[in-house]
């Protein structure tokens, strides 16, 4: 498996339902990512570690979540200097990725304009 691009961190293992669609868009673009629980409050350490060493690690975006919170995301981004949220970042510099954003796109808008409301 390649080296993880994306760092998922989320605040707690409840923030799971909401991250896992994030992790399957990422999987769905074909972009390697890694997911951690490291919370702002509990493990400030171990956040500000793994954000502080993303960078070397190989990482290019971090996406952090806790609950609706700031307060992870704004952790994260204070140890790094790597941009914290993801795909269409890693698309600027990837020809392949930015194809496959373009054609999500393009699927997501003919969704919405095919879909109609009842009548009133």
């Amino acid at each position: 498996m390649s080296k993880p691009l994306v760092g998922i961190v989320m605040g707690s293992d409840s923030d799971w339902p909401v991250m896992k669609v994030c992790a399957e868009m990422l999987k769905q673009f074909g972009v390697a990512f890694d997911a951690k629980v490291l919370s702002a409050h509990r493990t400030p350490d171990a956040a500000l570690d793994y954000a502080s060493t993303a960078q070397s690690r190989g990482m290019k975006v971090l996406i952090g979540a806790a609950g609706g919170a700031a307060h992870l995301a704004g952790v994260l981004a204070a140890k790094t200097e790597l941009p914290v949220l993801a795909v269409a970042m890693l698309a600027l510099s990837d020809a392949d990725l930015a194809q496959k954003l373009s054609d999500f796109r393009a699927r997501q808008t003919e969704k919405v304009l095919a879909k109609t409301l009842p009548e009133v």
